[in-house]
This record gives structure tokens, sequence and C-alpha cells, in this order.
């Protein structure tokens, strides 16, 4: 049986060697010319006018990579979820259409990096709006329409390295108040010296207002060189040993309040933040875990991220002046000086505040107010205690609460938000919720039981929501309220789940802006391409059938 096998002759393989030399010509360009995504990221850059960014780089030292290069390879890198500097830098020594856009070139991870978080803070805020002209101008978006939102993104940041504001707080008061009676100690010693000698030279008397003017550290450090001075003349051992266990605590005290004047600087107004990135806040993300994080903020038309803002506060309320400011910046140029676009958003931006900055720009606002869907579904009525339901009288202006008794008018109060907007509040208050047999109802088990029932209106308030009560209840509101989740949850949606997305990697509010922008830029690359392309023109096609086969069955 062998022999008849051998008859056949040996077994033979192809010739297989690795150090052979190829010398041939090769044209990237060719072999890249099915990557229609990588082409059109070459054609948006190439077509970006980017003759300002040559001010950011010196004539002095080594010649600079090219920054069309560096930004056509991160921006590929972000289409395809390539996001950290040293796997970038591995891409263009083994990816041929990373090699191609570089131009053989093969910058270190440490270039890449450094022109994503340094040098891109100065030119990409060039690059977006290059970027958004290019979609006005191909017609991908319309800036008439519209839809703005928010989503929590977490930080790069220890989640168990939280710096709360109330408790930096309170361990400030506490140290306040040790220090103040380590003063006193100081001047009951300075008062027995006095007594004994009859003299006031060896230090300036301490009064209790002096006392009162140690308020930071500064002012303590102060004291303490008094008390350096005074221990030095002091000639009874046991005064200066006492005044020297007074100066031994009260630099540890120093120390703590220096601690503490520090993180209220960082805090700057807001409830906290995380010791890793000090920009990043404590926030509640969507599945009620609470990370450090920051606030995005996006306006789209047609699924487009035309403006993408970053802030510090959890509440979108708080965030919408900065961003219609930004947007603004965005759109400079390409709109008409009467531009007043349909501006859409849901319930958390209704307040006064919002209502007010886009009626005095012309924005024609369909912003749902917090009571809106409460109002819609018919909740709001069945609250017995709530104003909103009260009997309300104009010509005696008061209000008539469950048990029959008014509400008149008090006086009129000034609120400010956080971004400095006072709103005047009419204050009406009960005469007496003495014996009011609701009154636990009314007011909540916390209530003081002598205290009285007071409501606050702001008339201006009311008046916008009655005008944006009717623009959501017409055709074309009730088309928008449908239109924003698609809107605006779209491009949240792909950034987090189809680019996988979910954590930023830098660290620093300027440096994580970059990054956030970049997404953005990724984004509008993918759907331009995608629509280009027509690769969910027939997903869509087959969805579409769907849905009106449903909508048949239902008829």
């Amino acid at each position: 049986m062998s022999s008849k096998i051998a008859q056949k002759g040996e077994i033979r393989f192809r010739p297989y060697a690795q150090d052979i030399v190829i010398d041939l010509p090769v044209h990237l360009q060719e072999l890249v010319s099915d990557n229609a995504l990588a082409q059109l990221i070459n054609e948006v850059v190439e077509g970006l006018c980017l003759q300002e960014l040559s001010s950011y780089y010196s004539s002095q030292g080594s010649p600079a990579y090219d920054p069309r290069m560096l930004l056509k390879v991160w921006l590929y890198s972000y289409c395809t979820k390539v996001y950290t500097s040293r796997s970038l830098a591995k891409k263009l020594r083994e990816d041929l259409v990373f090699i191609w856009l570089a131009g053989g070139q093969r910058p270190c991870f440490k270039t890449l990096s450094s022109f994503r978080s340094k040098r891109m803070q100065d030119i990409v805020d060039v690059v977006v709006s290059q970027v958004l002209m290019y979609l006005i101008e191909q017609g991908y978006v319309d800036l008439s329409d519209l839809y703005v939102d928010g989503s929590k993104w977490e930080a790069n940041a220890n989640k168990y390295k939280i710096v709360w504001r109330k408790n930096t707080e309170r361990y400030k008061g506490w140290v306040m108040d040790r220090i103040t009676t380590l003063l006193q100690q100081w001047q009951a010693l300075q008062e027995q010296e006095d007594q004994i000698y009859g003299s006031k030279d060896l230090v300036e008397h301490q009064s209790p207002d002096q006392i009162q003017l140690v308020m930071n550290s500064s002012d303590l450090a102060a004291r303490l060189v008094g008390l350096n001075k005074l221990i030095a003349q002091q000639k009874d051992k046991t005064r200066k040993g006492k005044l020297e266990k007074i100066h031994r605590q009260l630099s540890k005290e120093q120390t703590k309040l220096i601690k503490y004047e520090a993180q209220q600087s960082v805090l700057a107004g807001r409830n906290s933040y995380s010791k890793t990135d000090h920009d990043a806040t404590a926030m509640r993300m969507k599945d009620e875990r609470l990370l450090p994080g920051y606030n995005a903020q996006i306006t789209t038309s047609k699924q487009f991220i035309i403006n993408a803002t970053l802030h510090q506060t959890s509440s979108d309320s708080t965030t919408l002046m900065p961003h219609v400011a930004s947007l603004e910046q965005r759109v400079e140029g390409a709109v008409n000086s009467d531009w007043c676009p349909d501006y859409t958003a849901d319930a958390g931006y209704g307040s006064e505040e919002n209502y007010e900055l886009l009626d005095k720009k012309g924005y024609i606002a369909y912003v749902k107010y917090p009571s809106w869907y409460q109002e819609h579904t018919g909740q709001l009525s069945k609250k017995r205690f709530n104003s909103y339901n009260w009997f309300y009288d104009p010509e005696q202006d008061y209000y008539l609460c469950p048990n029959q008794k008014q509400l008149h008018f008090k006086e009129h109060i000034l609120k400010k938000s956080r971004n400095g907007y006072a709103r005047q509040l009419k204050v009406y208050q009960c005469q007496s919720c003495a014996g009011c047999p609701l009154f636990d109802q009314c007011r909540g088990a916390q209530a003081k039981p002598g205290s009285n029932r007071r409501i606050f209106i702001s008339e201006k308030l009311e008046a916008y929501k009655e005008q944006v009560r009717k623009r959501l209840a017409s055709e074309v509101g009730k088309t928008k309220r449908s239109q924003r989740s698609v809107e605006v949850e779209t491009p949240f949606a792909n950034i987090k789940y189809n680019m996988g997305h979910r954590r930023f990697l830098l660290r620093g509010i300027d440096k994580v802006s970059v990054e956030f922008l970049l997404l953005t830029l990724a984004h509008n690359i993918n759907k331009i391409y995608c629509l280009q392309s027509g690769l969910w023109k027939e997903y869509y096609a087959q969805r579409a059938n769907r849905k009106a086969q449903k909508t048949k069955k239902r008829a």
C-alpha cells in the first residue's frame, strides 16, 4: 500500500520565504480607493480653509507635522472607534488606510496625543465651523428647524474621590471655630500679661473685633508673625510655653484652612468636584449611578450635530444660555440678521430665563415647561393642594385654598438663577393656617405648626407658559414633539452605543471639549458617508414598509 502512494510523487508546498524584497511601484491611492469613508474624510479636510492654523505654529525648530494630516487620521480614528493615541500610532504602522491618510508618516503616540489635547484646543472651533459650512452648502442641515438636548457623560475620574461643597463648608467652619478659640486664649494670656506688668509693649492688644478679622489663611499668617515676635520677647518660661503651644495649634489649623480654601476655589460655586479631574462634577447618570461627569449639550438638524458644548452643572436649564451663544458663533456668516429658527426642547429647559432668552433672540420656542406632562395627562388636575388648581380672583387679587381660606398678595421678591437672571415673584400668603384640618396635607409633615401657606407666582412665566401651551397644541407643535426624540436622541445613541464611547479619556474641561467635538465631527462624517453610500437605505425602506403595514392594520 505504501509503495503505491510513493509512486504518485512526494507532497509539495508553495515556496515560502519571509526575507524577500519587493521592488514594485505601489500607489496607495488605488489600494484604498474602495474605502468611501476615508475618501470622504480626505475630501472634507482638503476642502476646509485652514490657513488660520498656520498662526498656531512657530517657524523655529524642526518642521512640524502638517495639521491636515493629523486631523485626517484623528477623524478617521474616531469614525472607526479608535480613541487612544497608542492605538492610533499602531494603526499608522499597520493599516493601509491610515498609512495613506498620513502619507506614510509615522508620528509617535506622544505627538498624536499632544496634537489632540493641546494643539486642537486652538483649532478645533475653526474645524467645527468649517465642517458646519460644508453641511450647509451641501444641503444636509436646515437651520430653520433646530432641536436641543443634553446627556450626562462619565469623566475619566475616580468616583470614590469626590469633594462635596457642603462638607467643605462644614469642615472649614469647624476650623474657624477652633482658630477663634485659640485666638481667644492668646488674648486672655495677653490680658494677664498687661495686668501683671502694666505694659503693652510686647505686642499689640487684641480686641474681639480684631479676632474676627481672621477670615482666611492670609490673615491668620499675619497673626502668626505677630505671635512669633511675642514669643521671642517673652521671658516667662510658663507663658512662653503656652504661647508656643498656641502657635503650634494655629499652624496646624492654618494648613487645614489653606486646604479647604483651595477646595472652595476649585468648586467655584459647584456642589462637587473630583480630585482626579477638578473640572468634573458628580452627576446622576441615566442608570442612577452617581459619577464624576460632564453635561454634554447638542443642537441638531436632521440628526446632524451643528453645535456641541460641555457644562459642569447637571441641570439642563442653566446650560441653554451659553449653549445658544456658542450656536450663534458657529452659524455666524451662514445666516441672516433676521434669522428666527424653530427651537424645540424638552421640559428640562422650560424656565422663565430660557423663554425670555429665546424670545429676545427671535427664536420660536417649542419648549415644554416642567408641569406640561402632568397637565397633558391630567395628573396635575388631581393635585388639590397645587395652586394651579385653586380659584383666583383677579379683581381682589387673592387665591382660594381647598379649605376656602384666602391667600392675599403680600410682597414682591427677586430670585436670581445661577446665571444671574433675576425673576420677580409675587408672594401670596394665607392669613392663618392655625387649626386647619388640611394642614398636614397642604404643608407637609415637616412644616412648622405656626407657619402659614405661601405661594410664589411669576406673571411673566405664566404668560410664556400660555404662549408655549398653544404652540405645543398646534399641528406643527405635535409634529415637533414627536420628532424631537428622533432628531436629538439619535446622535447621542449613535455615539454612545454604535461608536462605543461612554466615558471620556482626557481630563480637564478644555481637553474633554476637544474630545467631545471630535466625536460630533465623527458622527457627522459617518452620517454623510451613510447618506452618500446608501448603506442604510434598504434598512430604512424595510422599516418604513413595516410601519405602513402596521398603520394599515390598525385602520
